[in-house]
């Protein structure tokens, strides 16, 4: 991002704008910086009170389609629900390591079901982009080998 749109932002917000406010897209500010990978304006807003909450966790799970470990943690530490969405699940399908582990070291339950009731293991068993680094980590943060409602076993799964 350049220089001038931090100072832009940071000066209408200075003059009262709102940084939750939505635009026609149904967007706030931190959304659109999320999705746009904007880690210098992402931090503005979140110190400026921006809310990583609203939109039912969308500008995490923005930070994890860009693979931005840094917005994830600014995303964070501001109190975003790390548990809104299955976040491990969306690491898991973009196969990127440090993105999982992020999401994983920030306490993101290792047992929450996906729409189609697929465990983050189970997933992990089923994705070959993930498979080789999740499995391990998973087990050790207490992923149940059990858990899930796929009618079959990870053991068949990962085979």
């Amino acid at each position: 991002m350049q220089k001038k749109h931090a100072d832009a932002a940071v000066l209408l917000i200075k003059h009262g704008a709102n940084v939750n406010l939505t635009n026609g897209r149904g967007f706030t500010a931190l959304l659109e910086a999320c999705d746009a990978n904007t880690t210098e304006l992402v931090d503005i807003l979140l110190r400026e009170g921006s809310n990583p909450n609203l939109l039912d966790g969308y500008p995490l799970q923005a930070a994890v389609q860009h693979s931005s470990v840094e917005i994830w943690k600014l995303l964070i530490r501001a109190g975003a629900d790390v548990d809104k969405r299955n976040y491990l699940n969306h690491a898991l399908w973009f196969g990127d390591y440090s993105m999982f582990m992020a999401v994983l070291k920030s306490g993101a339950n290792v047992n929450k079901l996906n729409i189609l009731g697929e465990s983050p293991l189970q997933f992990a068993c089923m994705n070959s982009n993930s498979r080789r680094f999740a499995i391990e980590p998973l087990l050790e943060y207490g992923a149940d080998v059990l858990g899930g409602n796929c009618r079959t076993t990870l053991l068949h799964m990962a085979s």
